[in-house]
């Protein structure tokens, strides 16, 4: 675990390209600029599955008969799992819904309002400021908690004071990246270091390494059921 504070990150990175020698402080223009372009990165790298290292369980009670619900706030880009909580029981038991349907996978469920005691699948529409799950069918059983498993990105920095903590080999994915992304305003007109180049390559491809997860083959074909006489799924 690294612990440092996000000026200390801005001034890596301009070291690292050469606008400023070790020791030397940034002008506030500069620290304004490489602020915004960290926060830049760390806004495209939500958009990147393979740069989120952590999984977070989120619960929340489902309504018996309802079958969408909003998620605001820092509403998650990707989900990984699905599942519900049956409260009734100690400790409460959970079941899985498996991930996400895709769009053509809950397009192609002819009876969308069909009730059931409990969910056996849900759907993500990512959409803003808030997105959208919604469960099939729609759970009429009390005493249910909806159950999200969801990659947590790196959140953009507030301030150039705020201590960040990195996950190990975080600090050199982000420094690297960070110099890449301001070389072309800071030293316009002087081609890009090779070694910069390939070290914010190798950086982020370690890191994509890092969060590869070992996952179950689903051999499900959505929330349906083949019927091998009509060739379908229902």
């Amino acid at each position: 675990m690294q612990i440092l504070t996000v000026a200390k990150l801005l001034r890596m990175a301009f070291s690292r390209i050469g606008v400023i020698e070790e020791g030397e402080e940034l002008s506030a223009a500069a620290e304004e600029d490489g602020f915004d372009r960290l926060n830049d990165l760390l806004d495209a790298w939500k958009t990147e599955r393979l740069t989120m290292v952590v999984i977070t369980r989120t619960t929340w009670p489902l309504v018996s008969g309802q079958q969408a619900y909003s998620i605001g706030g820092t509403r998650p880009t990707f989900v990984d799992h699905f599942a519900y909580e049956d409260t009734t029981v100690t400790p409460p038991s959970e079941s899985s819904m498996g991930r996400p349907l895709t769009d053509d996978e809950w397009a192609a469920i002819p009876q969308k309002q069909l009730v059931s005691q409990l969910p056996r699948c849900a759907y993500y529409q990512a959409t803003m400021p808030t997105a959208t799950v919604s469960l099939w069918p729609i759970p009429l059983a009390a005493n249910l908690r909806g159950v999200i498993y969801a990659p947590n990105p790196v959140e953009e920095f507030t301030s150039t004071a705020q201590l960040v903590v990195l996950y190990p080999g975080y600090r050199r994915f982000i420094r690297e990246n960070l110099a890449l992304e301001l070389w072309p305003e800071w030293r316009h007109g002087d081609q890009i270091d090779p070694i910069l180049l390939n070290n914010a390559r190798d950086s982020k491809r370690m890191i994509k390494t890092l969060n590869v997860r070992m996952s179950e083959l689903d051999t499900s074909y959505g929330p349906g059921l083949y019927d091998i006489q009509s060739d379908q799924n229902y």
